[in-house]
C-alpha cells in the first residue's frame, strides 16, 4: 500500500507453484503457468484482482497453450500478452504463444530465425535450400504436405525417407539444421518438424484457415462460404450476388442469406431490412422491431449484429446510416429492384 507505506496479506493463490512469472494485466495481477509441483508444468493463469482480494482461475484470461516454466513474458497492459521459450516440461522451447483480448485466444507461433525476410521461423539460406518461398510465409518448410498446417501428413512423410541422402530423398525435407540442411533425412529434421506440430503457418484471423489458403484472411470465417464462388469469401466480398441492394460482407455479418433476396419461409432470414421475413419492409413488423432493439448511438455487441444494417461495408455502431438503411427500404418488397 504505498499511500500508506505498508505491506499487507492477499487471500491465498489458489494453487502452489514455483518457476512461474506473473504480470500486470488490465489492473489485475496474473501469474502464469510454472512448475514444481503436479502438473508440472502447467499453463493454468491465475487472476487476482486487487479490488476484490479474489482469485480467478483461467478467466478473463484463458489458460495457455503449451504448458511451460521457467520462461520471458511480458505484456502490453492491457490487450495481448507474449510467453516465449522456457522449459516444456524439462527441454528448452523455442516456441511462442500470443493472446489477444480481441480473439481471446492463444496463438502458438513460431520463432523467426536469423535473417528470416517472412517471419516464419526458418531463415532465407534454409528455405533457398528446400526451394520455398523465403517471402511467404505460408510456403513453409515444415509442412511438405503444402495444406498451411505442419501435422501428421508431414511426419509421415518426413519419416518415409528416415536415414536417406539428399538425393535420393527431396531436397524439400531436408528442413534442418538451419545453416542449410545437412543432405540427410534424419533425426534433426524430423524433432524441427514435431516441435512446430499443430501449428499454422499464419491464421492473422484465428479462424481455423491459413493465410495462404482463407478465402478472407482478415475476417472470422470459419465457414468460409463463398456464395459466388469468386474466391472472395462472403465475408469480405463487397459485392452483392444476391442485388437485394446490401453487400455479401454486410449480410455476412448481420446473418441473412448471401445468396437470396427473399424468403424462402417464415424462418429463412434473407434480406436485412426484413425483420419479420414476410418479403417486404413496412412500420409495424420491420421498423418497430428495429427501432426497438436497436438504440441509436449504441454498440454492436450488445446490440445485436442483425440490427447494423448501415453503412455498407458494415460498422460497429447503431448510428445515422442503420436508421437511414430501414427508412430508405419503408414499402419495399424484397423482389423490387433496391431503391
Amino acid at each position: 500500500n504505498p499511500a500508506a507505506n505498508t505491506i499487507g496479506g492477499i487471500v491465498a493463490i489458489p494453487r502452489a507453484t514455483g518457476e512461474t512469472r506473473a504480470l500486470g494485466f488490465n489492473g489485475k495481477m496474473l501469474v502464469m503457468g510454472g512448475g514444481r509441483v503436479a502438473p508440472n508444468p502447467s499453463s493454468e493463469v491465475d487472476v487476482y484482482d486487487p479490488v476484490s482480494n479474489t482469485w480467478a482461475v483461467n478467466s478473463p484470461v484463458p489458460m495457455f497453450t503449451n504448458a511451460r516454466r521457467n520462461f520471458p513474458t511480458d505484456t502490453d497492459g492491457t490487450t495481448r500478452i507474449w510467453l516465449a521459450g522456457g522449459y516444456e516440461p524439462s527441454a528448452p522451447a523455442a516456441d511462442m504463444e500470443i493472446f489477444c483480448a480481441a480473439s481471446g485466444s492463444p496463438t502458438p507461433t513460431a520463432t523467426p530465425a536469423a535473417n528470416d525476410s517472412d517471419g516464419d521461423g526458418f531463415s532465407n539460406t534454409l528455405e533457398q535450400h528446400v526451394g520455398t518461398d523465403p517471402l511467404r510465409r505460408c510456403s513453409w518448410p515444415p509442412d511438405v504436405a503444402e495444406d498451411g498446417f505442419t501435422d501428421i501428413s508431414d511426419l509421415s512423410s518426413l519419416t518415409s525417407n528416415f536415414g536417406e541422402s539428399v538425393p535420393p530423398a527431396s531436397v524439400r525435407k531436408d528442413i534442418a539444421p538451419e545453416s542449410a540442411g545437412d543432405n540427410f533425412v534424419d533425426i534433426t529434421d524430423v524433432s524441427r518438424a514435431a516441435g512446430l506440430f499443430g501449428l499454422a503457418c499464419a491464421d492473422t484471423d484465428a479462424d481455423g484457415h491459413p493465410d495462404d489458403f482463407d478465402n478472407c484472411n482478415t475476417v472470422p470465417n470459419p465457414d468460409q462460404r463463398d456464395v459466388n464462388s469468386n474466391g472472395i469469401g462472403d465475408a469480405c466480398d463487397l459485392g452483392d450476388s444476391d442485388g437485394d441492394g446490401f453487400s455479401d460482407e454486410l449480410e455476412y455479418f448481420v446473418g441473412t442469406d448471401t445468396g437470396a433476396r427473399c424468403p424462402a419461409s417464415p424462418t429463412h432470414d434473407a434480406w436485412p431490412p426484413d425483420f419479420n421475413r414476410d418479403g417486404s419492409v413496412d412500420a409495424f413488423g420491420d421498423a418497430s422491431t428495429f427501432f426497438g432493439n436497436a438504440p441509436f448511438d449504441s454498440l454492436i455487441p450488445p446490440v445485436s449484429p442483425r440490427y447494423g444494417i448501415g453503412p455498407d461495408p458494415h460498422d460497429r455502431s447503431i448510428d445515422i446510416s442503420d436508421y437511414r438503411a430501414i427508412i430508405d427500404f419503408l414499402g419495399a418488397m424484397c423482389s423490387s429492384p433496391p431503391p
